[in-house]
């Protein structure tokens, strides 16, 4: 049941290619569709995961780790580049992949995604950041007015710390991004196997139906310039950094 009512924070475990695939995303950015292609394309597996599975602050648990390790599996999770979980990966294994996308548009897909499982007091439990007791009862502008001013600088944060992170040459990280999942999934792929060195594995990936099953809601790059007013689109924008822009070549 905990499986179904919160798909977005579970973690897929399959068996790999000699080494551990860690798939850390930033939440609503694709990752449970991206995880399920990837699980399905290479091998089927149980779920698991190596972290509480809370957000914005998540800690791994070195046991599980251990474990992921010894299997050589892939694990989709939303964890933090806090001190404590940056020295685990460094001891243990400092490769993974850092899955982003606009933070605006995880914005709107994450308030989307708290009204669909809002009679979950367990799903909900998940997030961190205690939701006004009315909250449900607001209005989709409302809800994205306190959005903004609590989650979203979150999203930056946890963006920002992965960047600040990758500049430790003792971490191999790669970045990918919802946008370019979206342009070309293949070569998103492609670029996932090489880095993993993968070979002749892209037409193993099955082409799974884009739907809620996999948190599939519309799939778009853009839509919060529709879903937030004018002043709310100028207010996120100017919260994000002009690094991020030019980093993942995200429009302001």
């Amino acid at each position: 049941m905990r499986q179904s009512l919160f798909i977005l924070f579970i973690t897929l475990s399959i068996s790999c290619f000699g080494e551990p695939i860690i798939f850390n995303t930033l939440p609503k950015s694709g990752s449970v569709y991206i995880g399920k292609t990837l699980s399905e394309g290479l091998k089927e597996g149980d779920f698991m995961t190596v972290s509480n599975n809370t957000f914005p602050t998540d800690p791994i648990s070195l046991t599980k780790f251990e474990i992921l390790m010894e299997n050589d599996s892939i694990t989709q999770e939303h964890f933090d580049a806090s001190k404590e979980n940056l020295e685990i990966l460094k001891e243990k294994f400092p490769k993974l992949i850092v899955h982003v996308r606009d933070p605006r548009q995880a914005l709107i897909s994450w308030t989307h995604h708290l009204n669909k499982i809002q009679h979950s007091e367990e799903a909900v439990g998940y997030f961190l950041l205690t939701l006004p007791k009315t909250y449900f009862r607001w209005s989709f502008s409302r809800q994205l007015n306190w959005q903004i001013k609590h989650y979203f600088p979150a999203c930056i944060d946890w963006i920002q710390n992965w960047v600040k992170a990758s500049e430790d040459e003792s971490l191999n990280i790669l970045f990918t991004t919802y946008e370019d999942f979206l342009a070309n999934p293949k070569q998103f792929f492609m670029k996932i196997f090489d880095f993993y060195s993968i070979s002749d594995s892209i037409d193993m990936l099955p082409m799974l139906p884009k739907k809620s099953t996999y948190h599939f809601r519309k799939g778009k790059v853009d839509e919060w310039r529709e879903a937030m007013t004018k002043s709310q689109q100028r207010k996120v924008t100017k919260m994000i950094p002009k690094e991020l822009f030019d980093k993942f070549n995200w429009e302001p």
